[in-house]
């Protein structure tokens, strides 16, 4: 019994050693991520157009006057950074400002697409009556109309343009929603939630489809939220 006893405290110690060992290689591992990935993030902003730089600038960081530490939940020997209610706003209003404006892209890009759809159909039909009625010149320059309306969004793309905006809004809606339901709301939580911002806003600049790029990869996008989103988990030890 007395052996029994003694290899589940040496079992249990080794896995102790095991797990607190691994959580401080995920931390380093996350850290040196975003370290990069802040190092990338400030070149991409020297480097973006005069108004993004703008849009940049006016996403609101963390006011050191709105920080106040308090025991955590799970130790009290332990303590959090906390941001304020009013500054987690301030952060919400401008990640709301940016889904809602995406949304509204998304929208319109989405009309225009279809409504050059349904021209494209109704002129198609037209152009088959006249043709039917013997109406040749009238056919003839109704065929031209279709041709330019069917034509047209494979020149600007349209489609491209509702799907990446589709893209930005989806994402914006979930870093909308996260901020929203994490309470207490740390200063993690907020750095990393104005990178994503930040991150969004340059997406938006340097990757919106244009002629010969109509379907860009978001691949790299969704890798460096969810990084910041991880870095914000394991900095506040899982609060």
């Amino acid at each position: 019994m007395l052996r029994l006893t003694c290899r589940t405290l040496v079992t249990s110690s080794l896995l102790l050693l095991l797990c607190t060992s691994c959580w401080a290689q995920l931390r380093l591992g996350v850290s040196d991520r975003v370290k990069t990935l802040n190092e990338q993030l400030k070149r991409q902003v020297s480097l973006a157009p005069v108004e993004v730089q703008r849009a940049i600038s006016e996403v609101p960081t963390v006011n050191p006057a709105e920080i106040h530490v308090v025991p955590a939940p799970e130790a009290p020997a332990k303590t959090v950074a906390l941001v304020s209610d009013s500054q987690k706003q301030l952060l919400l209003n401008a990640v709301k400002k940016f889904t809602g404006d995406s949304k509204k892209q998304e929208n319109r890009y989405s009309s225009l697409a279809l409504a050059f759809l349904i021209g494209g159909a109704a002129f198609a039909l037209l152009g088959s009556i006249f043709s039917f009625l013997k109406w040749n010149t009238t056919a003839g320059i109704i065929g031209l109309v279709v041709l330019a309306v069917v034509g047209f969004p494979n020149i600007f793309p349209m489609t491209g343009l509702a799907d990446f905006y589709g893209v930005l809004s989806t994402q914006a809606i979930a870093l909308e929603t996260d901020c929203e339901l994490k309470s207490p709301f740390t200063k993690d939580d907020y750095d990393a939630a104005e990178k994503q911002l930040k991150s969004l806003i340059l997406y938006e600049a340097a990757n919106r489809p244009k002629l010969g790029n109509t379907k860009p990869s978001t691949d790299d996008l969704v890798r460096q939220l969810q990084t910041y989103k991880t870095a914000a988990v394991v900095g506040s030890g899982g609060l």
